[in-house]
């Protein structure tokens, strides 16, 4: 198996493969309500953690939350082997927010899980 020596480095997705994404409003007790967004990533080796952040600026639809993929590469030798990876984002719920949209991705409806 082919290694590569790797440095620390953060860098946007913008182009990354993706799917299986969900987003809902978690309003089970003892609360408050938390928006939780998930979905796999697809990077270029096992070292890379994939990270949603809130993007600055946001849209144009006050509605819709407008989240960057981050790739963090860790440092040291990883085998040069694509795999997919689970990333997740969690914060308190907003009501004004109907649809989650990923830059370079899909627009995801925000459902309430009561």
């Amino acid at each position: 198996m082919d290694y590569k020596e790797v440095n620390a480095v953060c860098q946007p997705g913008d182009d990354v493969a993706s799917r299986d994404w969900y987003a809902w409003n978690n309003k089970m007790p003892p609360g408050p309500a938390r928006l939780i967004v998930t979905g796999i990533v697809t990077v270029g080796n096992p070292g890379v953690e994939p990270m949603l952040v809130i993007a600055n600026p946001q849209g144009i639809n006050p509605s819709h939350l407008l989240l960057n993929i981050f790739l963090c590469q860790k440092p040291g030798k990883w085998p040069s082997v694509v795999v997919d990876k689970p990333v997740r984002l969690e914060q308190h719920s907003n009501p004004m927010y109907t649809h989650v949209d990923i830059v370079g991705g899909p627009s995801i409806e925000i459902f309430d899980a009561h």
